[in-house]
């Protein structure tokens, strides 16, 4: 059997939505064009690109510059404690030797050189004094 022929009307019809669904088809493509160009018109251009990547890689000098100061510094100051506690073992011993002479020299009970622990019973002029005199015992074992 033959099939039957449509109608115009009919085919109008068919024609018709085949027009629509191209026509939403359209605007879809064109919806996803725009979306396009606006994403690449807000995308930044080459050059800032370049711009920003040799930022990073100046930034990322400069970091690794202040690491290796950072490193320096570090050490300068590790050393500087080590000769800290150097200088106040020496100072200890010196202090030790200063009141060893005290005692062969007949002063029973040498004052501290703490100011504060001697001044409940020493003057101020008698605090300098002995200072004085602690200082010169001092430099005359530094030079032995």
């Amino acid at each position: 059997m033959a099939k039957p022929s449509k109608s115009p009307v009919e085919e109008r019809d068919e024609l018709r939505a085949e027009l629509e669904k191209a026509n939403a088809r359209n605007q879809e493509l064109e919806r996803e064009r725009d979306e396009a160009r606006t994403a690449l018109a807000a995308a930044p251009s080459k050059e800032a690109i370049e711009a920003q990547n040799k930022a990073v890689t100046d930034l990322t000098a400069e970091v690794s510059t202040l690491k290796s100061e950072n490193a320096e510094l570090v050490k300068d100051r590790d050393a500087k404690a080590a000769e800290i506690v150097t200088l106040k073992a020496e100072a200890k011993t010196v202090d030790e030797k200063v009141a060893d002479r005290l005692a062969k020299m007949g002063v029973d009970n040498p004052a501290p050189t703490d100011p504060k622990g001697a001044a409940d019973t020493k003057t101020k002029t008698t605090l300098k004094g002995r200072d004085r005199f602690v200082a010169a015992i001092r430099e005359q074992l530094k030079s032995k």
